[in-house]
Order: structure tokens, then sequence, then C-alpha cells
């Protein structure tokens, strides 16, 4: 049970820090230094300061997560869930890269029938 708590901590810690060390930097480094000019790829800065920013909140993860459950393989285990959620999410992102349509023209087919004509059937809105 220990070790589960610790692989849950861990993840839940990884995932905070991500989210703060993502928004200082972005903050720090602004549109302009995060995408290339003209566009919404990412820039060269902004890449390795994610691999950086990913490997200290890897680590930190893993620290708590290993602190929680001193001689356990929790630390083994932390690793395994995110690999696999990590293979998961970009099978799952591969997938959608082979429809090339938008996002928001989806959205919006999706959900006319519910603007035009109230609840369709077998359809939640």
């Amino acid at each position: 049970m220990r070790t589960v708590l610790a692989v849950i901590a861990g993840y839940i810690a990884m995932f905070l820090l991500v989210i703060i060390l993502f928004t200082i930097a972005y903050l720090a480094m602004g549109a302009d230094l995060s995408f290339k000019p003209g566009s919404y790829e990412p820039s060269l800065l902004w890449i390795v300061v994610s691999f950086v920013l990913g490997l200290i909140a890897a680590i930190a993860g893993g620290w708590i997560c290993a602190a929680i459950a001193p001689g356990t393989k929790a630390p083994v285990a932390l690793v395994v869930v995110v690999i696999v959620l990590g293979l998961l999410t970009s099978i799952r992102s591969s997938n959608a890269t082979r429809h090339p349509c938008r996002l928001a023209t989806v959205m919006s087919a999706a959900w006319r029938p519910c603007r035009t004509r109230g609840r369709r059937s077998g359809w939640r809105c």
C-alpha cells in the first residue's frame, strides 16, 4: 500500500512541478522566445528548456516517491507508470495527426445538432 501511495504522490508532484515550472518558463520567455517567428511551432530554446524542466520534475517526483517508500521498488513502478502513460499519449497523438481537421471545425460540427435542435436521441449536450 505504501508503494502505491508513493507512486501516486511522486506522479502528483511531477504533475504540479511541470505546471508550475512551465508556467514560469513561459512567463519569463514570452511568446517571442517560445515559438518560431510567424508560427506556433516551438523554438529550439523552448524545446531545450522543456527537456530540462521535465528532467527536473522527473527527478523530484522520483525522489519524493523514494522518500515515501524507502527500500522498495516504488521509483521503478513510477518509471513504468510514466513510460506507459507516455506511450499511450503518443499513440493517441499519432492517431490524431492522421486526420488533418481543425479542432474548432470538429467541435462546431459536433455541437451543431445540440444548438439547433436541442437534445438529439442518444446525445447528451
